[in-house]
């Protein structure tokens, strides 16, 4: 997990803020008593940022947290603003049944699809990253499914 926060902190500025530096440290160490202090960065940031990502990372800890409807919304937003890993989200959701959502196989190979073509913007994903099994495995891991 932390080598693929070390990738998107290098990617091109539709893919990774430095100025979330601090959140996703937050997300990987698991500090849960930090988790508040961090969803309130990432709300001041939505506006300075605007690719999704801030909303991304607020969909994690929402879940972490167990609120679930929240998590939905916040992600829904950073697809709604383009983020290229929210697509990686709705195909895992699509999957697994993940926030309710009915298991659809083919809108979660829809969303895998166009998660690679999205990721295709970003400079240092690997090509095991754009692999659906590969990005599955690492954000179950973020969301801890």
């Amino acid at each position: 997990v932390l080598i693929f926060f070390a990738s998107t902190m290098a990617n091109g500025a539709s893919c990774a803020s430095q100025k979330l530096t601090w959140p996703k440290l937050v997300i990987t160490t698991a500090e849960n008593e930090s988790y508040d202090q961090a969803l309130s960065k990432l709300t001041g940031l939505a506006e300075e940022v605007a690719t999704g990502e801030p909303e991304f990372y607020r969909s994690i800890i929402e879940y972490r947290l167990g609120k679930e409807k929240e998590s939905l919304d916040s992600i829904k937003l950073a697809k709604l603003k383009e983020y290229y890993l929210s697509n990686a989200v709705f195909g895992i959701a699509y999957k697994t049944g993940m926030y309710g959502l009915p298991i659809d196989l083919d809108k979660s190979e829809n969303f895998f699809v166009r998660y690679k073509i999205a990721s295709m913007k970003c400079d240092n994903i690997t090509e095991s990253l754009r692999s659906p099994d590969k990005i599955s495995i690492l954000l179950m891991k973020l969301y801890e499914i």
